[in-house]
């Protein structure tokens, strides 16, 4: 199992929030001398693909589960992404129908059904013969 750094998630952590103190009071400030909010800024670039770090941690994550109760069946398990459009805001204006469309609890009925937006299925890898 990996080992936690509990000092370096808090430092990270503080950064963020320090950030965010900046960007808010940068957008008063903004606010206040010309009487408009100033438009959120965009994002620097799309995420086109994933670093070797974040491979690196999702395959370890992935590595370090407990598969049993999904090879119990005797059925092969498949992986499906699902993401939402980059138009997303007309699907899920709001927080409560983000969680409403995307349930993250096991076992619930709901999230056997996809949102309403793009599905990616990976197929399963073929079974040893």
């Amino acid at each position: 199992m990996a080992c936690r750094d509990w000092a370096r998630r808090e430092r990270i952590e503080e950064r963020a929030r320090v950030a965010h103190v900046k960007d808010v009071d940068a957008a008063v400030a903004a606010h206040i001398a010309t009487g408009e909010w100033p438009e959120p800024p965009t994002p620097r670039t799309a995420i086109t693909s994933w670093s070797r770090k974040s491979r690196a941690s999702m395959v370890r994550r992935l590595n370090e589960l407990d598969y049993t109760a999904l090879y119990a069946s005797g059925r092969l398990p498949t992986m499906v992404t699902l993401t939402y459009p980059s138009d997303w805001l007309t699907v899920v204006p709001t927080g409560s129908m983000l969680k409403r469309d995307a349930p993250t609890r096991p076992g619930n009925p709901a999230s056997a059904r996809p949102p309403a937006a793009c599905t990616t299925a990976v197929p399963a890898p073929a079974s040893d013969p």
